[in-house]
């Protein structure tokens, strides 16, 4: 007989436990969960699928439907009035960069995140946390890394100085020698050094991500390959200070972004595969940090006309991600990015992919995650109501499933 644990009820702790041993003897590793009569939001189909079983063997997920066969010895969640949504990325991070940021990656998968990019750290101090999360010392969010941020000056210890092609090419070697997962570029770089630091990213087969050098337009990036540029105030800025035709301050810049020329931009990104992290939370956080009420105030203007650009770009077709950069608590700040995405504009369906399909595919690795489907590995996050109906939902967690594995569990 199958093994059911009853919703809701304490004995579900039981399924806690039997994942934290799972370590404990290769019958473990191989062992079998199954998500009975729940609502799929699966990040493919444009509507949810109702009364699924999800059938999950090892890492992976073997089997999605309404008469799914369960194994006598699988473990069985009743996701009875529950949704399951893919586990939550948040694609701009920093763990080893200004301060210590403890605990981040397990404070993350708390509240649905199962991936996170880190955007520029001191590397050795990445390398270790990632090595230690990979062999279990530490369960928390997948890490994906770009180690130092390359840059024009290294003011920052977390940056990394190129002022030249040879030193450009020595800093992308010792990156490709401690095992980034990418490049991440910022505004100081020459600009004569980025179309080197472009065709040095290619031929490691490593994407560059980040700020446009000052000099370069927002077109001229993406036409040379970056993958993401990063914070929607970023977008503002670059037109500011490209080298040809410049605009002359805030307004022309964000009135040219509202415009024709804005959309021919993002039809660009579109074409392009350059998507945006636009961090709404992070501005949102620089603007509740001024300290008077009349710079908050002008904080709180020029955020509503940068918030604008989010559903333009969505228009347009660019691919968008839901990233951080730290603003809140590790985990609920990816909540409240979803929640702002959706008041720029975004549909709950949209801001979700967001932070699931959109992350996994920009990363490469929308074969394994990012969506719910046969094949891919099951990170997966169980909810207690409808995130597509209110997209503040997504904070309210039972389960965190984590590569086949129950890692988290609340709301009893």
């Amino acid at each position: 007989m199958e093994s059911t644990i009853p919703h809701p009820a304490i004995k579900f702790l039981a399924c806690c436990l039997l994942a934290a041993c799972a370590g404990s003897s290769p019958e473990d590793e191989v062992g079998s969960l199954a998500i009975r009569h729940v609502t799929v939001i699966d990040g493919v189909s444009s509507n949810p699928l109702a009364d699924q079983t999800v059938l999950i063997v090892g890492e992976r997920i073997t089997a999605i439907g309404a008469e799914i066969p369960i194994p006598d010895a699988a473990t069985v969640i009743d996701g009875t009035g529950r949704y399951l949504i893919p586990g939550l990325w948040d694609m701009h991070v920093h763990l080893a960069a200004l301060s210590p940021k403890p605990r981040i990656p397990e404070r993350l998968l708390e509240h649905g995140v199962t991936s996170f990019r880190d955007m520029g750290g001191r590397a050795l101090e990445l390398i270790e946390i990632r090595r230690a999360l990979e062999v279990g010392e530490r369960q928390g969010a997948r890490l994906f890394i770009a180690g130092r941020t390359i840059n024009g000056t290294g003011e920052v210890d977390f940056h990394q100085a190129a002022t030249n092609t040879e030193e450009l090419r020595a800093v992308v070697e010792e990156h490709i020698q401690q095992g980034v997962d990418f490049l991440k570029v910022h505004h100081a770089l020459r600009p004569e050094l980025f179309a080197p630091l472009i065709e040095e990213a290619a031929l490691r087969d490593l994407e560059l991500v980040g700020h446009p050098p000052l000099g370069i337009s927002l077109a001229e990036a993406s036409e040379a390959g970056m993958r993401t540029i990063e914070h929607v105030e970023v977008l503002m800025e670059t037109t500011m200070n490209r080298a040809e035709n410049p605009a002359p301050d805030m307004r022309s810049a964000l009135e040219e972004l509202e415009g024709p020329l804005g959309r021919a931009v993002f039809e660009l990104f579109a074409r392009n595969g350059t998507a945006h992290t636009p961090t709404l939370s992070a501005y949102e956080a620089f603007v509740e940090s001024q300290p008077d009420e009349a710079s908050r105030a002008m904080g709180e203007r020029l955020q509503a006309r940068l918030t604008g650009l989010v559903p333009l770009m969505q228009q347009a077709g660019v691919t968008l991600l839901a990233g951080t950069d730290n603003a809140g608590e590790p985990g609920e700040g990816l909540h409240r990015e979803l929640e702002l995405l959706v008041e720029a504009g975004l549909t709950p369906a949209e801001a979700l992919q967001a932070a699931t399909r959109n992350a996994a595919t920009i990363m490469g690795r929308q074969r394994d995650l990012g969506t719910i489907e046969v094949g891919r590995i099951a990170d997966l996050v169980l909810l207690e109501a409808n995130p597509l109906e209110d997209i503040n939902n997504v904070r309210r967690i039972v389960t965190v499933i984590q590569a086949g594995r129950v890692v988290h569990a609340r709301g009893f």
